[in-house]
């Protein structure tokens, strides 16, 4: 199977502390009324070395559920940020698992960077995080439980012919914490535009701007001791 391309996921990530803020943002940023979809249930787990190599090297190693789906990713470290850390840009290397593949990976019975390297032989991530583990096994850490809703794809009432989508995340982090955020895809020439009105509708409803981390990094700060 020849890999898929590699690929730079680059978003905006924002505090909220309710349902009721995601709404206001995006109704003010994009001048109508919206209605929540249904939560999708993603579960995600990940996978490191005991030593914690893969965290030291800023590489996230990723299974995710979601209803019957399942993708295992590999994330590299931040290569970009805006100057209040808004905006990041990380290498993304990602791709879906059939059900009995997810199962070995989580039953112990198949390495996750196994599977990847079949499917993905050249990858670029993978190399990096080989050379981070050394002869180091992986195994899971953990996992945590997200509820994500979706709005779009949709046009920001200041940033004309971009579509985008907005999505509303309730995560629940195994000491039991429930953190809230809007994460906003977009393509590398339209950062700026759709900071703008991001920001604008933040402070139209006074809603502090607040920057959020990713999940995979406030997820591993609860694993320590």
């Amino acid at each position: 199977m020849s890999p898929p391309p590699q690929q730079s996921e680059i978003e905006f990530k924002l505090v909220l502390q309710c349902e009721s803020e995601f709404l206001q943002v995006a109704e003010q940023s994009t001048g109508r009324k919206w209605e929540l979809p249904p939560p999708l249930l993603q579960t995600n787990y990940f996978f490191d070395a005991a030593s914690g190599s893969l965290r030291d090297a800023r590489i996230a190693l990723r299974l995710r559920k979601e209803a019957n789906r399942y993708q295992l990713t590999l994330k590299g470290k931040s290569e970009q940020s805006s100057a209040e850390g808004a905006l990041t840009m990380r290498r993304e290397e990602e791709f879906e698992l059939s059900a009995e593949q997810a199962q070995n990976i989580l039953s112990g019975d198949a390495s996750p960077l196994t599977v990847f390297e079949l499917n993905c032989p050249n990858s670029q991530l993978l190399e990096l995080a080989r050379t981070a583990l050394g002869t180091e096994p992986v195994q899971e850490l953990g996992s945590f439980e997200n509820q994500r809703r979706r709005l779009g794809p949709l046009e920001l009432s200041e940033a004309e012919g971009i579509e985008l989508c907005m999505e509303f995340d309730r995560s629940v982090f195994p000491d039991g914490a429930v953190e809230y955020e809007l994460e906003v895809e977009v393509p590398d020439f339209a950062c700026d535009s759709v900071e703008r009105a991001l920001r604008r509708a933040f402070e139209a409803k006074g809603i502090p701007w607040r920057t959020a981390s990713s999940k995979a990094q406030r997820f591993f700060e609860r694993l320590d001791p």
